[in-house]
């Protein structure tokens, strides 16, 4: 093979082997195939649920219940259904993030172009100064990947939803024979006239007395004390899941048994109604809501024990601690004015929860997993070979531009990030900053490689959501207090309050209000994410003015080296992406999607479904402290200090060019031998490009290059600022020190 074949092999990227993966696109196709997995799985998922718990009548539009049993059990698993969605789709939008990266890193055709027409552009981050100079193609991918990660945000959430459910009891008021099956009759000895009896009363009634003097009575019902009674049932605001029927046993307030029960003609004697037994052991019943939206506002009922006693009946008060029942003096007679209750019987029941999939949502989020992979596939496929590479790390670009030096810069060696030139005109400015200008070290702190504008945009984001969250902070402390909520789908958790809109909003259109938080969430963790690429981006150009270190590049050639990711070290990715994780969990639990299943009291006590929004206090308090704590991190790294004393960068096109115009050493020397080529034809570099590549792929450190310093137009000695190799002597600039372009850049830079 001869040395101009050799010198080809070298300069073009190889199309087989390895190499076609290294750099950012041995990831690239790692997170393909992890999407393309994750899209097989959630498209599994949703054929499971539809031919094995789904409606085979209209399966897509209908739930599919996964899970029916103890509700803590479902809360269990519901808690961790959406931690496994939320780390599902922090993977999948930390694959569509490093992407729309990698869409808007730009050529050096594109650099050129805006270097031509006075603009720069950003390596290393994804910068909105990008957009505009990229192909409309590109364009159009990144656009795609961000707009198909809003449907993600709004329903992969609401999924899976958590159907919860408690009953309504009732109240009986019995001498004690009655829990051994003794008679009775309604209507009750205590019921008014004119009481609406409920119509499925008797039938309730007859089912409680089968059910407490039966076989099983004794793993059904369970007897507690008047004060345990009293707790488990008087609370308006408790929600009973896991009993239900109360049996309040009583006896007359002189400790003489009730069990021969009453006769109604004798307690009423005034009171003219139709009964046919003497010996009625029913006292009174009545039933108790805590179901439907009651149950949704959070308070269980209006009433307490005291006031269902009094409703429609001739009992006039009830003391909860004594236990002590007073009745209408004007209708009862005096014998019975006074009973007392003993003990109650209360019935052991499960209201049973359930796990659902909405299966035309989560065909949503398998559509745009599944479209999201086809883009991965085309960036990897289409955009990534066409024309030239794109410059995705700060050693890209600078490989690039010592290779190919941009005429542009030429003479600007002590350009910063941070110059006037880039807050002014540029026409006007440019001629000045070719002129020799004394050397200042830069600030070394991490926070000022970035924009101004970029710490304003981000926080100014950052901040809006934070206020927000503070108001609604605000807002649930003062309706529900943190001890009183519950973490998590509970249904004690007070409901969002919308007046009929949203009481008649659909389950989509719920979903979408309840996820919300998840979409400002991910715009603000975009912005976050981009603080951390811009100050570890200056970190890794800093370096190079602190020791000298290859270039960390796309393709590795040389003594260059490849990483697979784009900027951020894995160190910090990682975490970034666990972060993300956690916080979309939390947020999950702050606001969502109730489904209730309130259970009647009359047997066969039928269930009644609603829907609504819940929120819980405790969640959004934990969610916002844990933001606010994530995001005052970006300072700290801020206030970091990038090593050695190399001009601020912050991923600006121009500013790198400047530092790349490498300088022969003096005598000719000094460089690594060039490939030996003869012809710049057909793909063919010159002996003077060659060099060129020599110095990019070895060993590089920025500095005051030794021996060209120069006097210039004051007498003043004149140094050049750039990159030199293992062979060339660098040294650290010297503050007050003149610096500028060599004399005769023609001469002594290598090009341009």
């Amino acid at each position: 093979m001869g040395s101009s074949a050799r010198a080809r092999e070298r300069q073009q990227p190889q199309k087989n082997g390895r190499s076609s993966f290294s750099g950012w696109k041995g990831l690239g196709a790692a997170l393909t195939i992890f999407t393309a997995i994750l899209t097989i799985l959630l498209v599994s998922g949703l054929l499971v649920s539809i031919v094995r718990y789904g409606n085979s009548s209209d399966p897509l539009n209908s739930r599919s219940t996964i899970f029916r049993g103890h509700c803590p059990t479902a809360s269990r698993y519901n808690l961790l259904i959406h931690l496994a969605i939320n780390a599902i789709a922090s993977g999948v939008l930390a694959s569509s993030n490093f992407f729309m990266q990698v869409l808007v890193a730009p050529t050096r055709n594109e650099i050129n172009k805006a270097h031509a027409k006075g603009r720069w552009l950003e390596v290393g981050v994804q910068s909105w100064r990008n957009v505009f100079h990229l192909p409309r193609s590109n364009l159009a991918i990144w656009f795609l990947f961000a707009l198909s990660s809003v449907p993600l945000h709004l329903v992969f959430n609401g999924s899976i939803i958590q159907s919860k459910a408690s009953t309504d009891f009732l109240l009986v008021v019995a001498a004690e024979p009655f829990i051994h099956g003794a008679s009775f009759e309604l209507p009750s000895i205590m019921e008014a006239p004119g009481a609406a009896t409920k119509s499925r009363l008797l039938e309730t009634l007859q089912n409680i007395s089968a059910s407490v003097s039966g076989e099983d009575a004794a793993h059904v019902w369970e007897r507690i004390d008047l004060g345990e009674c009293i707790r488990r049932y008087n609370d308006p605001d408790l929600i009973l899941t896991s009993f239900r029927h109360a049996i309040m046993v009583i006896n007359y307030a002189n400790g003489t048994s009730a069990d021969e029960g009453w006769d109604a003609a004798s307690v009423l004697p005034t009171i003219s109604r139709n009964h046919t037994l003497t010996n009625n052991h029913l006292w009174w019943a009545g039933p108790v809501s805590r179901t439907d939206s009651l149950v949704k506002d959070g308070r269980a009922s209006t009433s307490n024990l005291i006031a269902t006693l009094r409703l429609d009946s001739f009992i006039d008060y009830f003391n909860i601690d004594s236990g002590r029942m007073m009745m209408e003096r004007e209708s009862v007679s005096a014998a019975y004015l006074e009973m007392q209750a003993q003990f109650c019987m209360s019935e052991r029941f499960e209201v049973p929860c359930r796990l659902d999939v909405e299966n035309l949502l989560l065909l949503l989020v398998c559509v745009m997993c599944a479209f999201k992979c086809v883009l991965c596939a085309v960036v990897m496929g289409v955009v990534s070979r066409k024309g030239q590479d794109r410059l995705t790390t700060p050693g890209d670009a600078i490989e690039s531009f010592i290779v190919e030096p941009d005429t542009f810069t030429v003479g600007m060696c002590t350009l910063s990030r941070n110059d006037p030139l880039f807050t002014s005109n540029l026409d006007r400015e440019l001629p000045q900053s070719t002129t020799p200008r004394q050397w200042v070290t830069p600030s070394r702190w991490a926070g000022r490689a970035i924009p101004t504008s970029i710490w304003l945009l981000s926080y100014g984001l950052i901040g809006s959501s934070l206020i927000l969250g503070a108001a609604m902070m605000g807002i649930a402390a003062r309706d529900q207090s943190v001890i009183e909520s519950q973490f998590g789908h509970a249904a004690t958790n007070l409901a969002v309050e919308g007046g009929p809109r949203l009481q008649e909003a659909s389950l989509l259109e719920l979903t979408m209000i309840a996820n919300i938080p998840q979409l400002l969430l991910s715009m603000c963790y975009l912005a976050y994410n981009g603080l951390y690429t811009r100050m570890f981006a200056e970190f890794e150009w800093a370096a190079f003015s602190a020791h000298r270190q290859p270039l960390r590049v796309t393709r590795k050639r040389g003594q260059q080296r490849s990483t697979h990711r784009l900027q951020l070290p894995y160190q910090w990715s990682i975490p970034l992406i666990l972060v993300s994780l956690v916080l979309h969990w939390l947020y999950s639990n702050t606001i969502y999607v109730s489904v209730y299943e309130g259970h009647r009291w009359n047997w066969p006590y039928p269930a009644s479904p609603s829907e609504g929004l819940q929120y819980s206090t405790v969640a959004i308090v934990i969610s916002f402290a844990v933001t606010m704590l994530i995001a005052i991190m970006p300072f700290y790294i801020a206030r970091t200090k990038l090593p050695g004393p190399m001009v601020l960068a912050g991923g600006n096109t121009m500013v790198i060019s400047a530092a790349c115009h490498v300088v022969r050493h003096p005598g000719g020397g000094g460089l690594v031998e060039p490939l030996e080529t003869t012809s710049a034809q057909d793909g063919e570099t010159s002996p003077e490009d060659a060099a060129l590549v020599s110095v990019a792929l070895g060993r590089l450190k920025w500095g005051a290059m030794a021996g060209v310093d120069r006097l210039g137009s004051n007498s003043q000695r004149v140094g050049h600022l750039a990159f030199g190799s293992q062979e060339q002597g660098v040294e650290e600039p010297v503050q007050g020190q003149w610096y500028a372009g060599t004399e005769g850049s023609e001469r002594h830079l290598l090009f341009g």
